[in-house]
Parts: C-alpha cells; structure tokens; sequence
C-alpha cells in the first residue's frame, strides 16, 4: 500500500481471522491501544504488510509480525476527511506522530519479520518487567535506535545476521538478560555500541560467522561470547574496555 493506517483503541487492537495473510496492509501503520496489540486467540500475533511501523500498548503488550521486511520508526499523524451531514467534510488526525514500540504496565514486545530485514529506526522500550523479543526468521535486525527494558529480558535473533549502529543499545536492569543471535551470519557492534545490563547475564551467538564486540557491560554477571563457526573480534574501544 501507499497510504498510512492508523488503529487507536482505549482497551485492545486484536487480529479476529488468523486466516487471512495481512490484516493491515499500508506503507505506515500507526497502532495505539491501552492493553493489547495481537492475534485475538491471544497466543498469535498480528499480521501486517507495512513499511514502516510505530505502536504502543499496555500491560497485554504487542505482538507483531510483518510478512515482509519493516523499519521500525516514525509514523506522523493521519489525517482523515469524517463526512458532515450536510456532505460536506472535517479533516480529523491523530495527535501528533508516534515513534517505535513501546509498553506500560510490565506488557512484552514481540515484533517479528517472516521474510526481510528487520530495521530499528525508532525506540523500543518496554516497561517495568517486560520482555523484548525482536527477530527476523529470514532476513538480519539492524538495530540503529536504543532497545530498553526497565527490568525484562531482551532478545535479538536474525538468520541473517544482528548488526548494532553506535545508537543501537541494548540495556536492561533488575533481572534482565540480553542474548543477541547472529544464527548463520554473525553479529557486528559498531564501535560504541552497547549491551548493558544490572548484573544479569549477556550471550552473544552466531552458529557461522564473526562476533564483533562494541562494549558488553553485565556488572556482576556472566558474558558468553560463542562463535563456533567464526571469531570473536574487537569492535573498537570507544567507551572503554569491551
């Protein structure tokens, strides 16, 4: 599609027919409930067809999947013409743009890409006890914008490989773990690229391919670093000691 689509929901934005492909199809989606984004079954996600995409939930969470490749970002406010009685029309919009994927209330993300790249343009940040869960069954994340949780786990996969950008950070506290997987490419952190957490543990993984390591910081914890297939290599030093 070509056009921008825009869901807003005071409880939840929920898929009814799991059957059919894509339930949005557009160039930008714009989905903001106050409980939850997902399949209705409630152990699905929500299917979708976009370019760039921006949503935020609550303590039901998101749940996503895009069947092709998607840039996680910006999306600006959609405007709409409502039709007056007299058939005349009001332009109507959104507030203002919403950015990346974000939860209140300990809800989870779960953004996943069937085939295609999966881009971290915008933040991602879920709070309190919440899970991150980014991944690309076909294609690489490329993680260009802070991915944050108050106190859950994050985890990035990519078949084709995890690349972190300088602004691409991972940071977690409380019990939060970080495991980033490279699967059949590797994973490559720009120099001052980030993982940090509060003492839990960090993994990074690729069964083929080089770890390139930016800085990995887990205090008190443990950091695995697990290459079978390729090496383990110095990213740069900028921020200190790896």
């Amino acid at each position: 599609g070509t056009g921008s689509v825009s869901v807003n929901a005071g409880q939840s934005i929920l898929d009814v027919n799991a059957a059919v492909a894509e339930v949005i199809t557009a160039d930008a989606a714009r989905l903001s409930a106050g409980d939850a984004i997902r399949d209705n079954s409630g152990v699905a996600p929500l299917q979708l067809d976009v370019n760039t995409l921006a949503a935020s939930a609550g303590a039901g969470g998101l749940e996503l999947v895009a069947l092709d490749g998607v840039t996680v970002g910006t999306v600006a406010a959609v405007a709409v013409n409502r039709v007056q009685s007299d058939g005349s029309t009001l332009q109507e919009s959104d507030p203002g743009a919403l950015v990346g994927l974000t939860t209140a209330a300990g809800g989870n993300i779960a953004q996943l890409t069937d085939t295609g790249d999966l881009v971290i343009d915008g933040l991602v940040s879920a709070d309190t006890t919440g899970n991150v869960a980014l991944k690309s069954s076909l294609g690489a994340v490329e993680v260009n914008e802070s991915v944050a949780s108050a106190g859950g786990s994050i985890h990035i996969e990519g078949d084709g490989g995890v690349t972190q950008s300088a602004g691409g950070d991972l940071q977690t506290a409380g019990a939060g773990t970080i495991h980033v997987d490279g699967v059949l490419t590797g994973v490559t952190m720009a120099d001052g690229a980030e993982a940090v957490t509060d003492g839990g543990d960090i993994l990074y993984g690729a069964l083929s391919g080089d770890i390139v390591v930016g800085k990995l910081d887990a205090g008190a914890g443990n950091v695995w670093l697990n290459a079978p297939g390729g090496s383990v290599l110095d990213g740069g030093d900028a921020g200190g000691a790896d």
